[in-house]
């Protein structure tokens, strides 16, 4: 019976409770539900992975429009199987490769709001240009 219990008592357990070191990113995305299902995928594929993430994460201006970011961690010995798994699952475009260095989602979502206020910054120069020769 004692094993049993114990092993109960490791499932309640939080996923976080090794070091953070051991776990790298694998997914990310901007949805906690999207997160969550996937990782309930790995899960039943036998990965242990966790889900990570909210509001406000570094490598983004802070704006109106930011969504929050959610990440799944593998351990690191797992990693590298685990998204061969979300290439075969169709999750390519969210694969956090070894090594990433690009920008996460909230950057993505800095750099299309900055690139959108140029563009209209240009038309009202344009606009501005247009109407001043006539």
């Amino acid at each position: 019976m004692e094993p049993v219990h114990r092993k109960a008592r490791r499932q309640q357990r939080p996923r976080g409770h090794r070091p953070a070191s051991h776990w790298v990113p694998i997914w990310e995305g901007d949805s906690e539900a999207a997160a969550s299902i996937v990782a309930g995928r790995l899960d039943a594929e036998g990965f242990r992975v966790q889900v990570v993430g909210g509001r406000a994460t570094p490598g983004g201006f802070p704006h109106v429009f930011q969504r929050g970011t959610w990440a799944i961690l593998a351990s690191s010995g797992e990693a590298e199987r685990a998204r061969g798994v979300l290439r075969d699952r169709g999750e390519s475009h969210n694969i956090v490769d070894s090594g990433a260095e690009g920008l996460g989602t909230n950057g993505r979502a800095t750099l299309r709001i900055a690139f959108q206020a140029v563009v209209v910054v240009a038309l009202v120069i344009a606009i501005a240009e247009v109407m001043s020769r006539t």
